[in-house]
């Protein structure tokens, strides 16, 4: 019995204290979001009225993926804040959303007229069956009038009430219809909200209105940078549009909030690395990969990025755009209030144009490619609010294709592929690979030649750029003596050739490559 009545005292406290707490149930406001590469941070304002003494505050309208660390709650009116938690779903709280009471009130409207139409239903169809039982009439007492009559009243009544029948019917089932897609609806929000409620305690001195800034981290947002690079022709200047693909899927509609995009990552660790003993062994050679210099494709970085690029316009968000260089990162802010949706698509934003003077070059580098590539040279390129993004180019109002920039591999000089050329032609053929075993030593000689030819099949003369290359060493093991480079420069450090020709239209030029690797016979050479 005391059992019992310990119980029962439980459930009368935690009634009140659920008929107390649905008074105090208040929808936030987004007013800004700072978006990084991964993640955002959100600001809320929640106008809100205490009552004097301990308030318990339930706030909604919050953005999904919050990281409850993060979360920061300031009061601006009298009164302390004493608690504030993160609640996981609708069931540990008192509350209902505006939109959740709507719903439930359609519901409970469409199901009251689905029940009203039973009811219709039900009383036709007891009409039907009075009809049925006295549709066989006797000719005793009746005159031929009066039995033609009869048959045409039942007749009448007959199509009339099934056609009732089938149009009640109709309309029931329209109205389940109905009835199935706001449950569903319902539960859909239910499902995607059950993060969005904080709950505050605070306690006031007096009885007020007050507002609550609220402030956290949410991961359910991010941006990506994406560039244009422009050509019109091969004496205007390089133009580039600096974008950034946004997207977000918060549960919230970023209407009329003021945006900004910030370089900083706050995912990635905050922990200054540690340096350790540093061991060295024999090097082994890699080979070089195709595509390895300051610009190249990165592929799994190119599927991330669905949005095309927007079309040229006379203005855009980069006229409005401010740029401010923080102590850690650089942020964009935009002068303008912003629409995103919460649907995960990526909405382009164009954060800044610039315009560099270029030099335009063919090059060649038949080691990879058998044609001839168009180059933009951009000389003191200063990239220091570009991050990696993905680019897609435009040579002469026609789409070039598309590469990769990684300003942290820029020096002073950005080079980008304006697009392939078919018109020149270049090969690279093995002559000569031959082993030799040098003479009282432990060592072995490899002479390798190779011939390179490049031809222009272009009606007008080109200026050209030959790459090529020989191995470099940085062991005492591996000797490397060059015999034949054809004039070409030479960088020793990287073992870069260069050949800077002029062909003329139909011209055929060919260049020779030879070396001799020396190293011992034990060992493989790798990267050869």
């Amino acid at each position: 019995m005391k059992s019992f009545s310990k119980i029962l005292l439980i459930v009368i406290i935690s009634f009140l204290s659920t008929n107390l707490s649905a008074q105090n149930q208040f929808k936030s406001e987004l007013k800004n979001a700072k978006v990084f590469l991964a993640g955002a941070e959100l600001t809320h304002i929640a106008n809100i009225k205490l009552e004097k003494g301990m308030n318990e505050i339930f706030v909604s309208g919050l953005a999904d993926g919050i990281n409850p660390k993060s979360i920061s709650a300031k009061l601006l009116g009298k009164g302390v804040i004493v608690t504030v938690k993160q609640v996981s779903d609708y069931l540990s709280v008192p509350f209902k959303d505006n939109e959740v009471i709507k719903l439930e009130d359609s519901i409970k409207s469409v199901a009251s007229a689905i029940n009203t139409k039973k009811i219709e239903h039900e009383a036709i169809g007891s009409e039907l069956e009075i009809l049925a039982a006295n549709k066989n009439i006797s000719d005793k007492g009746f005159s031929i009038n009066e039995i033609q009559k009869l048959t045409d009243y039942y007749k009448r009544r007959l199509i009339d009430t099934r056609t009732s029948m089938l149009k009640i019917e109709k309309d029931i089932e329209k109205l389940n219809k109905d009835l199935s897609r706001l449950n569903k609806q319902l539960n859909e929000y239910m499902v995607n909200n059950k993060t969005n409620v904080l709950v505050i305690v605070i306690n006031s001195d007096a009885k007020a209105d007050a507002k609550l800034d609220l402030n956290y981290f949410t991961y359910n947002a991010s941006w990506t940078p994406f560039y244009n690079f422009r050509v019109e022709n091969l004496t205007s200047p390089l133009k580039l549009e600096y974008s950034a693909n946004i997207k977000q899927t918060t549960g919230l509609l970023w209407k009329g909030i003021d945006v900004t995009l910030s370089t900083r990552n706050p995912n990635q660790s905050n922990t200054k690395p540690e340096l350790y003993p540093w061991y060295v062994d024999f090097y082994r050679p890699m080979s070089l990969q195709y595509g390895s210099g300051m610009l190249k494709r990165n592929q799994a970085d190119m599927q991330e990025i669905s949005v095309a690029a927007a079309p040229q316009a006379e203005k855009s968000m980069a006229d409005y755009m401010n740029v401010t260089e923080t102590q850690l990162s650089v942020e964009f802010k935009p002068e303008m209030q912003m629409a995103i949706p919460s649907d995960g698509k990526n909405y382009l934003v164009e954060l800044s144009k610039d315009s560099f003077d270029a030099e335009y070059k063919y090059a060649a580098i038949p080691k990879y490619d058998s044609d001839a590539f168009l180059t933009a040279q951009i000389n003191n390129f200063k990239g220091t609010n570009f991050l990696p993004g993905s680019v897609n180019i435009y040579f002469e109002n026609s789409f070039a294709g598309e590469t990769y920039l990684n300003p942290q591999q820029l020096k002073d000089t950005l080079v980008v592929s304006l697009g392939r050329d078919k018109g020149i032609n270049s090969s690279r053929e093995l002559k000569k690979d031959l082993k030799e075993n040098k003479f009282l030593s432990s060592d072995i000689d490899r002479t390798l030649e190779y011939e390179v030819k490049v031809k222009n099949s272009k009606s007008i003369a080109v200026d050209l750029v030959i790459e090529d290359q020989v191995p470099v060493t940085r062991t005492e093991d591996i000797n490397v003596k060059i015999l034949e480079i054809s004039g070409a420069e030479l960088n020793k450090e990287t073992g870069i050739l260069k050949w800077r020709v002029k062909l003329n239209p139909g011209e055929t030029i060919t260049k020779k490559l030879s070396y001799i690797l020396t190293y011992p016979k034990d060992k493989q050479v790798n990267g050869i």
